[in-house]
């Protein structure tokens, strides 16, 4: 254990146990999301967006529903630069999805955002992913998708056309 780790113990955001980050009881009460499209956010078939919404073919996948009150304090840490616990919960969606070799196989760059801090969180994120740097399928990291149009925008300035493109969020608000 670090001195500081020993000084500042981490606490659960939610709960404030000491410990972890987020304990895996509030871990529990945030409730994963179903496959949906990210343009209409109804279900669909493996998080794929239907041909109606978008011209893009992209697949979608997020962690968590957020409420009000848990989007509030998500909020409060990304404004202060606290962003171990978006890590932390990065890495379990990636295990629970079982994603892990896509990742891998991927150009990684973080989601466009309008917030200055949501986009370094972003990039934050999209920075501790270990993907391809030759490969033509693009992953876009972040911690939610605000609007397609960014995505299309950042798709349209890369040099090569993608082979597949995906977006991996963490939250989706209810």
């Amino acid at each position: 254990m670090r001195l500081i780790e020993y000084l500042f113990p981490c606490q659960c955001i939610i709960c404030s146990k000491v410990g972890e980050h987020i304990c895996p009881r509030c871990l529990k009460g945030l409730p994963h999301t179903l496959p949906i499209c990210c343009v209409c956010k109804k279900l669909s078939n493996k998080g794929v967006t239907h041909s109606h919404c978008s011209n893009l073919n992209i697949t979608y996948f997020t962690g968590w529903y957020l409420s009000k009150k848990m989007s509030n304090i998500f909020e409060q840490n990304i404004h202060k630069g606290i962003w171990s616990i978006h890590l932390t919960l990065l890495t379990i969606l990636i295990t629970y999805l079982r994603i892990g070799n896509l990742v891998k196989e991927c150009r990684i760059f973080p989601l466009p955002s309008n917030s200055i801090n949501t986009f370094k969180l972003n990039r934050f994120l999209s920075k501790s992913l270990k993907g391809g740097e030759d490969n033509k399928n693009i992953l876009l990291v972040g911690e939610r998708l605000e609007n397609i149009q960014g995505v299309e925008e950042v798709i349209r300035g890369l040099a090569i056309s993608p082979l597949n493109i995906y977006i991996l969020c963490l939250f989706v608000t209810n």
